[in-house]
């Protein structure tokens, strides 16, 4: 059991009690951490007189070894202010501190469905907004969180606020009746650190691929093919990536054109496409890895996490969507 809540509250109250004068309007999000801490601190304003409140930060459980804490919470500011009464959680994710500068975390989605299964019991009960309420406000706080931090150096101890995202999407689905084995599963792709260490649920990464609507499956099929029918979509989209690296649906990039680049589509490691980032011949690619590059290209969306995407020369006064 963590003894770490009394210290994420008397944060708070000091900022809190700091900030009282200023009055913010809803929609409004503050951060008050510094872009170097190994931590995030930050309050949303949702509804008139109710706070939501961003917290993480690295400490020790009773047993000595560290974790990651990161929570979302609710306060009534008015009511705050006569009773005191501690803010009510609503999502809570603990991840070992060990992992604080890794792009891969073992157990991530595990650890995010437990969150997610808590979330599930307890929000719509004792006061608490249900997640018809919850989801559309935690979607746009997230949103605005990232375009404010975006460029901060990288550590685990800030993307677990992002994590939340994950949570509550996930405590939909199962509150719908998803099994909490199926509930978050990695998306394709996250073991190769190729989004710079941020973790979403597959259903929320695929979801938005799909929402972008990146490339029209029937009409390129018709095109490479001649029918829109019994071909496999993979081989479309390498077809695709094959076109953009070398000028034509079957092409091989000079130098990659043997069976070794086979799962590498003979195209380059820094071509649209390949799961890496490297000069030589790639080694293994993938739709996943060619959709994320597409779309990446100007490092505008919230899965496209900087420092470690890097915006192409023509990408100019670009915004996170």
């Amino acid at each position: 059991m963590l003894r770490l809540w009394s210290v994420g509250c008397a944060i708070y109250i000091c900022i809190l009690v700091t900030n009282l004068k200023r009055v913010a309007s809803t929609g409004d999000l503050r951060i008050f951490s510094d872009r170097h801490c190994d931590c995030l601190h930050a309050e949303y304003s949702w509804r008139n007189n109710t706070t939501v409140l961003l917290e993480s930060y690295t400490g020790d459980d009773e047993g000595g070894s560290g974790r990651i804490v990161s929570r979302v919470s609710l306060m009534k500011t008015g009511h705050w202010k006569r009773s005191r009464q501690d803010p009510v959680t609503l999502s809570v994710l603990e991840i070992p501190s060990k992992d604080i500068h890794d792009l891969v975390i073992d157990g991530i989605s595990e650890l995010v469905t437990s969150s997610a299964q808590y979330m599930s019991r307890t929000v719509g009960k004792s006061g608490i907004p249900s997640l018809a309420d919850l989801v559309p406000m935690y979607d746009a706080m997230f949103e605005k969180l990232h375009r404010s931090t975006r460029g901060w150096p990288f550590t685990q101890a800030r993307w677990a606020t992002f994590y939340h995202f994950s949570v509550i999407h996930a405590a939909e689905r199962i509150r719908g009746g998803v099994p909490a084995q199926d509930a978050c599963p990695p998306y394709r792709g996250y073991a190769t650190g190729k989004t710079g260490g941020l973790f979403v649920c597959r259903q929320e990464y695929e979801g938005f691929f799909l929402s972008k609507q990146v490339v029209d499956e029937k009409q390129l099929m018709m095109k490479i093919y001649g029918q829109a029918e019994q071909s496999n979509f993979e081989d479309v989209v390498e077809a695709l990536a094959r076109l953009n690296a070398c000028g034509s649906f079957d092409c091989d990039v000079p130098g990659c054109a043997s069976y070794r680049y086979d799962f590498g589509w003979h195209i380059l490691g820094s071509d649209s496409g390949c799961c890496g980032d490297y000069p030589r011949c790639c080694d293994f690619a993938a739709p996943f890895c060619f959709f994320h590059d597409i779309l990446c290209e100007c490092c505008s969306y919230f899965v496209c996490p900087e420092p470690y995407c890097k915006p192409a020369p023509s990408c100019t006064n670009t915004t996170v969507v």
